[in-house]
């Protein structure tokens, strides 16, 4: 998660993104995928967890940034926050039984070392939720043109097919998988539907294989 001096320098500007009455309604249709796809847990990890727009409101207690800006937002909110990256986790082997990603793919210098870490902390019958927007989305697919966008000039982008590639060459195994946000030019519903292709905004649920 090397690239986030721009996070840090416009933290309220990203954070007041989500109350914009043009986004509102898609940051409730985002959190409500996650949501439905939430198993019962007793320890909980957002790994990026920016200003805790999706910890907070999700009930997830612990949260890791490298940014101190959005970690002091997230404090605000309730959750317990740690700074550092996603490749090196400060947590134990085992320690969490639920551990979230949400839009924080795109951002990572190393997408294996951090799902290895993630892999090393979760317990084995725990959940691992991946939460991203589809490159091949009519979204993703606007994002990937912003070159002069201040937070997503330098993302890298995946699409549906990538991430459970990758998530499968780390040891975990898909269970289930959830779309919204689906999008036609500039109109988009937010229903939820099982499976992708449709939506924009993807939400894998896995489990150590």
């Amino acid at each position: 998660m090397g690239n986030f001096k721009v996070f840090a320098e416009h933290a309220k500007r990203y954070d007041e993104w989500y109350d914009n009455e043009r986004n509102y309604d898609r940051y409730i249709a985002e959190l409500t995928a996650i949501r439905e796809m939430m198993p019962a847990s007793s320890r909980k990890l957002e790994v990026g967890v920016g200003s805790g727009r999706f910890a907070a409101p999700l009930g997830i207690e612990h949260g890791i940034d490298p940014v101190d800006e959005m970690l002091v937002i997230a404090k605000s909110r309730g959750v317990k926050t740690v700074k550092g990256v996603a490749e090196n986790l400060p947590y134990d082997n085992s320690y969490f039984d639920y551990v979230l990603m949400t839009t924080t793919l795109c951002f990572l210098d190393d997408v294996t070392a951090a799902l290895t870490e993630v892999k090393r902390v979760l317990s084995f019958g725990g959940t691992f939720t991946v939460a991203f927007v589809d490159k091949n989305s009519v979204i993703g697919k606007r994002y990937q043109q912003r070159v002069d966008s201040k937070f997503y000039k330098n993302a890298t982008f995946y699409a549906v097919e990538e991430v459970i590639a990758l998530l499968n060459s780390s040891g975990f195994e898909m269970t289930t998988i959830m779309q919204t946000l689906l999008c036609k030019s500039n109109k988009c519903h937010f229903d939820l539907r099982v499976g992708y292709g449709e939506g924009a905004f993807v939400v894998i649920n896995s489990q150590l294989a």
